[in-house]
């Protein structure tokens, strides 16, 4: 029997530390939908820009917001993103890591409106 795939998002921590206050999840998780977008903009456009110092300075300020949320994949990218800036010719090896980006972050804001949605339910 196959493993089920990890959630890309997992509230219980959240849900753990609120009492399971589903107006208090709704608040913390509308700020990430508000906020996570741009940050990884900014990660892109940085990495466009080849100012690896910002990529590596908004990764770890963005590992700080996906961890609220409990998107374990999202915050190992972002640990490869902020360790590929600070090496040698990062140019080579994050292009994919970039496109990767775009796509889980795709993810992760699905899954993010969706939790909204069912947290503004309860």
């Amino acid at each position: 029997m196959a493993e089920a795939a990890d959630p890309i998002i997992d509230l219980a921590k959240l849900e753990d530390v609120s009492g399971n206050d589903p107006v208090f999840i709704a608040s913390i998780v509308r700020s990430i939908i508000e906020t996570l977008p741009g940050q990884l903009t900014a990660i892109r456009a940085a990495c466009e820009a080849r100012d690896w110092t910002e990529v590596a300075r908004t990764s770890h300020q963005t590992i700080s917001t996906t961890t609220y949320v409990g998107s374990a994949e999202m915050q190992a990218l972002l640990r490869s993103i902020e360790r590929e800036a600070g090496e040698a010719s990062p140019e080579a090896r994050l292009p994919p890591l970039m496109e990767r980006l775009k796509s889980l972050g795709d993810d992760v804001m699905r899954a993010l409106r969706d939790a909204l949605a069912s947290h503004e339910r309860s």
